[in-house]
């Protein structure tokens, strides 16, 4: 034998240092193979244009706006650290000519339990999946029995490179695409709240028809429900794990949210943009609603958006774990009646 190509999941330990398998060639991240499993831009422009054609015209939209959407859904996977090179999931990209149809086809296809019981037992560590970074060697062979979450994910296909530093020789790692962020989002709130994906897709309509009609009382109850169905022996007694998981929910509304942004006197926790209202949102832990409402009084948080047009709500949000169950208080008020 001249050649073996070998692919798979990831790397585990060798048995013994005179392992003939330790002699393989790792080529995960090899800038010379960084295209071999993926489309490149130009050959999706070079061999499919009569099937772009076809979407355009089934969909009724633009060839070049079917181009860019299917950057925004299947594109984003980097396999290299110098080079940004950048390739499309072949699978959906095949999938959606098929079809012509804007869906979740890779996704959809199988996401292992083990993985979904992995991210549960170490959720503390996602609270960002766009921030985090890891080193090269992060990417090196590990016991079967201690698997890094983060790899896993990074070589499943769920995250991929976004940034590499040479000198220090690490990576800014976060979601491809589309169509792996809004799904594995789903996923990720399924596991933790025991639903499944099509009740975690009725409880964002019925939130995100809540704001729609500035229901606050309606929204929050929503909330309650839903973290009420997280195991006490999940929770974590920290603001930042409630945040994370707000934010998380929010991502699933498919309304212009933002969080952490930075004002002159500190960072607003939420702020969450519908077609006809601006909802800021300051959330706590172990500390009452109104002092989290009136942090954003006190603070004018609200002050940088007075030029829109929009209705500005200010909610103040309060998560309490106390004898292992889960309270949510809130407060809220218009601006307009302050």
């Amino acid at each position: 034998m001249h050649f073996i190509f070998l692919t798979g999941v990831t790397k585990f330990a060798k048995t013994s240092v005179f392992s003939g398998l330790n002699n393989l060639n790792d080529i995960t991240i090899n800038e010379k193979a960084a295209a071999l499993l993926g489309y490149t831009k130009e050959e999706i422009e070079h061999y499919f244009p009569e099937f772009i054609k076809e979407a355009s015209e089934k969909l009724e939209i633009s060839p070049s706006k079917v181009q860019e959407e299917m950057q925004r859904w299947y594109n984003g996977y980097r396999f290299s650290g110098d080079v940004p090179l950048y390739v499309y999931n072949p699978f959906s990209i095949l999938y959606f000519l098929e079809n012509n149809k804007f869906w979740n086809y890779w996704f959809e296809s199988g996401t292992p339990s083990f993985l979904i019981d992995l991210i549960k037992n170490q959720y503390k560590s996602l609270e960002d999946f766009e921030s985090i970074e890891f080193s090269y060697d992060s990417l090196g062979t590990f016991d079967i029995e201690r698997i890094p979450l983060i790899t896993l994910l990074f070589q499943t296909g769920y995250l991929t490179i976004k940034d590499y530093h040479s000198d220090t020789r690490r990576f800014n790692v976060g979601y491809p695409n589309f169509e792996v962020k809004e799904s594995f989002q789903k996923y990720i709130l399924a596991a933790l709240s025991n639903n499944n994906v099509g009740e975690i897709d009725n409880i964002a309509q019925q939130l995100s028809t809540a704001l729609n009609e500035n229901n606050i009382p309606l929204f929050c109850t929503l909330l309650q429900s839903l973290f009420a169905n997280i195991p006490y022996q999940l929770h974590i007694s920290e603001e930042r794990y409630y945040h994370s998981l707000f934010q998380l929910i929010g991502n699933l509304l498919r309304f212009n949210i933002q969080s952490e942004i930075s004002t002159d006197k500190g960072r607003v926790d939420l702020v969450i943009t519908t077609q006809a209202h601006i909802f800021i949102f300051e959330l706590k832990f172990a500390v009452n609603a109104q002092t989290a409402l009136q942090q954003i009084i006190d603070t004018k948080y609200y002050e940088r958006y007075l030029g829109s047009k929009k209705e500005i709500v200010l909610i103040g949000l309060s998560f309490n774990n106390k004898k292992k169950k889960l309270a949510l208080n809130y407060k809220f008020v218009s601006l307009r009646d302050l």
